[in-house]
């Protein structure tokens, strides 16, 4: 139904359950357009479009996709919301395939879930509707955080966005957000392991006349001249 959108003008559609298709990224969450639904397109360069006509097109119900897991709530469906990337480059170490990513607000309110893919990940996280008396997604301009769920250890490690690729980490109603890497919350905090002269023997510390090497955690030595 979008051939006539080519050359790569089509960027994302996605629908009013925020289902997505993203061309670029081979992700087609959609899988079929139906008569009487609406549809969001973004293009690059704004031009004429017309549905080509379709003979075996009904009314139907769009299909409802399972959640990934019932372990964590759906995020609600608040009629706003923008779609983050998450290539698989940006991982430090890979989840497993059955792992699943989380998108919290600064309140830990889930606004968006979708299991890990493999190459390229694809979450549409949900905005607050203002038209009721609480809170129930993200504000415009507000900070989202990234979890992963690790299905074998069954535990939540947290992550921050070092930087993106495009957009930003903050919630913008229709933008798009490609993360360019995660650092997780859980890192170890750099701490002295071993301190040894520069033949590697053991040292105590404030031994005298000698270059200590001081090794860390995190792999890095810093050296220091001991005179007196």
């Amino acid at each position: 139904m979008l051939n006539p959108i080519t050359n790569g003008n089509l960027i994302i559609v996605k629908d009013d359950n925020g289902f997505v298709y993203w061309p670029d990224i081979q992700i087609n969450q959609i899988e079929v357009m139906e008569p009487g639904e609406g549809y969001q397109i973004r293009v690059e360069e704004g031009f004429s479009f017309s549905y080509p006509s379709s003979i075996n097109g009904r009314y139907g119900h769009s299909y409802d996709f399972p959640s990934y897991s019932l372990r964590f709530n759906n995020p609600q469906n608040t009629g706003n919301n923008m779609v983050i990337g998450i290539p698989e480059k940006a991982w430090t170490i890979l989840p497993d395939i059955n792992d699943e990513v989380l998108v919290y607000d600064q309140n830990n309110f889930i606004v968006g879930k979708a299991k890990y893919r493999e190459n390229f990940t694809a979450i549409t996280i949900w905005g607050d509707d203002e038209t009721t008396n609480h809170k129930d997604g993200l504000s415009v301009g507000e900070q989202f955080v990234i979890a992963l769920y690790k299905n074998n250890e069954d535990i939540i490690e947290n992550f921050k966005i070092d930087y993106c690729e495009e957009g930003s980490s903050l919630y913008n109603i229709n933008g798009i957000s490609i993360v360019g890497s995660l650092i997780s919350n859980q890192s170890k905090k750099k701490g002295l392991v071993r301190v040894t002269d520069i033949l590697g023997r053991d040292i105590k510390e404030g031994t005298k006349k000698t270059t200590l090497l001081h090794i860390y955690s995190d792999g890095s030595v810093k050296r220091k001249y001991i005179i007196q």
